[in-house]
Order: C-alpha cells, then sequence, then structure tokens
C-alpha cells in the first residue's frame, strides 16, 4: 500500500484521523520546524528580538505562571546586564586562614579525660612520674596523653 501524504498544515495524528497518514507515521515525532525567516532576517540585520521578561534574564525561572498577570514594566536588558556584572565584581574568593602551627605536649588527665597538668614533649618520663605519683596519692586512676595545642611564638618572630 502507497503511503500517503499530509496535505499542508495540520498534524499527522489529525491527518491520521481523517484517514490521510497512516496510524504508524502519525506515531512518529513531527521533524523541528526552522523559525520563520521574518525571525532569521531580523537577526542578520541587527534588529532588536523583544527582550526576556527580568526573571530569565537575571537567570532565575518565574515563580508565578506568567497568564493573566499584570504586565511588569519594561526593563532595558543593559541595566539588568550592569545590576549583574556589578553583583559578580562585588564578589571576592575567600582567602582561606593558615591553620596555626601544632606541638605535642604531654598531658597528665584523670579519669574523665580533664587534664591537670600539661609537660613539654621532651619530658614524657616526668608526665608519667606525676601520674604516679596523683593516683598514689588520691587513689584515683590518672593517665598520659598526647595533646596537639598552638605553638606559641617567640617575641622577636612577632616583630
Amino acid at each position: 500500500m502507497p503511503r500517503k501524504k499530509t496535505t499542508t498544515g495540520g498534524s499527522r495524528k489529525a491527518a491520521a484521523k481523517k484517514g490521510r497518514v497512516s496510524k504508524a507515521a502519525a506515531k512518529r515525532p513531527e521533524p523541528k520546524k526552522a523559525p520563520p525567516k521574518s525571525a532569521k532576517v531580523a537577526a542578520k540585520a541587527g534588529k532588536a528580538t523583544p527582550a526576556p521578561p527580568p526573571s530569565v534574564v537575571a537567570g532565575k525561572a518565574a515563580a508565578k505562571p506568567l497568564g493573566k498577570q499584570a504586565a511588569a514594566p519594561a526593563v532595558p536588558t543593559s541595566i539588568l546586564a550592569a545590576k549583574v556584572k556589578k553583583a559578580k565584581a562585588q564578589k571576592k574568593p575567600a582567602v582561606p586562614k593558615a591553620a596555626p602551627r601544632l606541638k605535642i605536649v604531654w598531658a597528665v588527665c584523670d579519669h574523665t579525660l580533664k587534664t591537670i597538668k600539661t609537660f613539654p614533649y621532651p619530658e614524657r618520663r616526668a608526665a608519667e612520674l606525676e601520674a604516679d605519683r596523683l593516683q598514689k596519692a588520691k587513689g584515683k586512676e590518672y593517665i598520659v596523653r598526647a595533646e596537639r595545642v598552638p605553638m606559641t611564638a617567640p617575641a622577636e618572630a612577632r616583630k
């Protein structure tokens, strides 16, 4: 059976209902249509096309449908573009703060891990002796653990 051609105008589905096109042809998606020549000619000539609504220009979707709403006052796109550029120009990248230098000290802690006394890193043996002394004197358990604390800079390095 030869394929029937559609008439000008109308869709394939409408033509299929009238029996002009097969049902299989009606189910296929319609080809995309080129824009009318008048729009192409206007674009080549440099004529301005109608401006999109301000919400679209700013990069945000319209919150409400545009159906029968009152028309918003027309704002030239050059003003909107200037506002967007100004907003982008004002933002500066965040400068990450340098993490403070840390040193390790030995901390003598009670059973709740509350620090009782600290010792410099080379004096671990002194920290262990202090934990033993406190344990014998008070009858509670004391431990020695390493803690990281911020390093204090000497006064000469600050200048």
